[in-house]
């Protein structure tokens, strides 16, 4: 469900692999929550996505997001964290979205456009630094 894998280059989309493992987990009565829809760590983005500045990764961001939530409501999937690691945790650079877009707020218009799309979606936060960094 990763965007990565799901689409190495620019809409070239690849679903076949989550479609199954989500037909599966459904097979045996397992809720399946999406992990992720975005990645906040510049190498666990797609390739052509790294090399995106400005509007360009904005429209790619909200593309991601709106294929992403459509094609797996199909599959009911109540859940999703939004922006994995999006804390900053220095030697790790989590700030993929913020540098490459210049927008402080990218990280809260990613979560609003989504509960905007799929109102009844619970929508997560997934983020090992939280903890760490003493935000709990």
């Amino acid at each position: 469900m990763k965007w990565r894998p799901m689409e190495p280059s620019e809409g070239n989309i690849e679903t076949e692999i989550p479609d199954k493992m989500i037909d599966w987990a459904r097979s045996y009565g397992k809720t399946v929550r999406g992990h992720a829809l975005l990645w906040a760590k510049r190498s666990n983005n797609p390739d052509w996505v790294q090399t995106l500045y400005g509007e360009d990764l904005k429209t790619a961001l909200f593309n991601r997001v709106d294929f992403a939530i459509k094609h797996y409501e199909e599959y009911g999937v109540p859940h999703w964290e939004v922006i994995n690691e999006m804390v900053d945790q220095g030697a790790e650079n989590h700030t993929f979205f913020l540098d490459h877009t210049g927008d402080p707020e990218i990280r809260e218009k990613v979560f609003k456009h989504a509960k905007e799309l799929s109102p009844e979606t619970m929508f997560f936060v997934n983020d090992y630094g939280i903890k760490k960094l003493g935000m709990m």
